[in-house]
C-alpha cells in the first residue's frame, strides 16, 4: 500500500499502432452507418480507437433525417384559402401539424413574400416552438 505523500506508479500506454489502409478504407465506407460493434468486429480494434481515428479523419455519424411531409391538394388548398383569415393554430389543428409547419408551407406557396409581418401574438402565446422561425421572419 501506498502512504499518503506516495503516488501510484502510472500503468504504461500501450503502445499506438497506426491504422492501415484497409482499416481507414473500412471506417470510410462504413463508419457513417455501420454500428460501433460491427466496426470493432471488422477493424479489430477498441470502441476508442475507432472513435478517434474517425474523429482525426473528420467521419460523423450518419443523422436520421425527419420524413418530409407530402401535401395534398386539399391541403394546399386550404392554406391559400384560408390563410391570413384563420388563426395559424386553427389551420395547424385542421391539417394536423405545427404552427411551425404551417408558416413553412406557407411561405413555399408564396403565401408569405418579402416584407410581409406575421403577428407573433396568436402563434407564440400557443406554440412556443414558434419563436425561431418568427424572429427569421419578423
Amino acid at each position: 500500500m501506498y502512504s499518503h505523500n506516495q503516488v501510484a506508479p502510472k500503468s504504461p500506454r500501450r503502445p499506438s499502432v497506426p491504422f492501415t489502409p484497409e482499416q481507414d478504407k473500412i471506417l470510410f465506407d462504413q463508419y457513417a452507418h455501420a454500428t460501433i460493434h460491427d466496426l470493432i468486429a471488422q477493424i479489430k480494434r477498441p470502441a476508442q480507437d475507432i472513435f478517434k481515428r474517425a474523429n482525426r479523419l473528420g467521419l460523423k455519424k450518419a443523422t436520421k433525417a425527419k420524413p418530409v411531409k407530402e401535401y395534398t391538394e386539399w391541403e394546399d388548398n386550404l392554406l391559400k384559402k384560408e390563410y391570413g383569415k384563420m388563426p395559424i393554430t386553427e389551420l395547424a389543428r385542421q391539417l394536423d401539424v405545427s404552427g411551425n409547419t404551417v408558416l413553412v408551407r406557407a411561405f413555399q406557396l408564396g403565401l408569405i413574400g418579402n416584407g410581409y409581418k406575421i403577428s407573433l401574438k396568436e402563434t407564440l402565446t400557443h406554440d412556443p416552438r414558434n419563436v425561431l422561425l418568427m424572429k427569421a421572419w419578423v
